[in-house]
């Protein structure tokens, strides 16, 4: 379940997300996150070391904005100008809008990498 942050008290979580200015931006980020989360490999110990590659931090950054983007409805709120470090927003918002066999593809990619890194 997810909330707004504030209406549960002075509690941290995960599945928290402000409103601002009426954007579902964060809402879509914070459920993008906790989906990342509860799809991670099971059975397999988190990366760590050099399991923790640049193509790992890579897949798992663009696979976060590219899932934010599609809850969000496509792109990013006007006026965002930043994401994670090495993730071209222009580009991942360009493969939002390709069909959905295109967009599993290219997700099923990051998938693989990611999975790669935690089960090896």
């Amino acid at each position: 379940m997810f909330y707004e942050r504030g209406l549960r008290g002075m509690r941290d979580s995960y599945d928290d997300f402000y409103i601002m200015d009426g954007s579902m931006w964060d809402p879509s980020v914070t459920i993008a996150g906790s989906i990342m989360a509860a799809s991670r490999p099971k059975g397999c110990p988190l990366p760590i070391g050099p399991r923790i590659t640049d193509q790992f931090k890579q897949a798992e950054a663009e696979l976060n904005v590219w899932l934010a983007m599609r809850i969000f409805g496509g792109g990013v709120p006007a006026g965002m100008h930043g994401g994670p470090p090495n993730v071209d927003l222009n580009a991942v918002a360009r493969v939002v809008t390709q069909p959905e066999g295109a967009q599993v593809e290219w997700a099923q990619q990051r998938i693989e990498t990611i999975h790669h890194a935690f089960c090896g």
